[in-house]
């Protein structure tokens, strides 16, 4: 039997098809076309791809987020947000997602400036709390009705 050859990179906008396509089949929250090619033109190195066997069947697209400004200090990168995660149906529970998140996380240690990332996750979503877990983000706290039907979700962080 052949072994499944997986690995991680940052996407490019030759991903969008698969991407749009993951999100599609993944999640109940769902993007347009155009907010995920502005995010993978403008926050491609803090993002990733997951292929196996050079088919892409995972996407971290996650966005660096300006601190405030003020009088006395002026705007600098503060923290990465994970906007959207999503691995194919058929991969999961092979630690592809654990795979993307370290290939982020290790990414955006090396960004100047950032403190910490942050990313919501629905509270009834326990694999994926267990792996945030895992990988050292804590629950900062929960956000009622955040999703569109409602759900709860916790805001999670992994300070830097």
């Amino acid at each position: 039997m052949e072994t499944d050859v997986i690995s991680v990179r940052n996407p490019i906008i030759a991903d969008l098809e698969d991407i749009i396509h993951l999100n599609r089949i993944s999640l109940p929250e769902n993007y347009a076309v155009a907010y995920f090619i502005e995010l993978i033109k403008t926050w491609n190195e803090s993002s990733a791809v997951a292929l196996v066997n050079d088919k892409v069947v995972g996407y971290t697209i996650v966005r660096i987020e300006k601190s405030g400004i003020t009088p006395w200090r002026s705007r600098s990168k503060s923290k990465a947000h994970v906007i959207s995660i999503a691995v194919s149906p058929d991969q999961r529970r092979h630690g592809i997602g654990n795979k993307m998140m370290e290939f982020v996380i290790d990414n955006i240690g090396e960004i100047n400036g950032i403190k910490k990332i942050t990313l919501e996750v629905r509270i009834t979503n326990q694999a994926a709390i267990e792996m945030y877990k895992k990988l050292d983000f804590n629950i900062n706290k929960i956000l009622t009705r955040y999703y569109s039907d409602g759900e709860d979700a916790y805001l999670m962080e992994l300070l830097f």
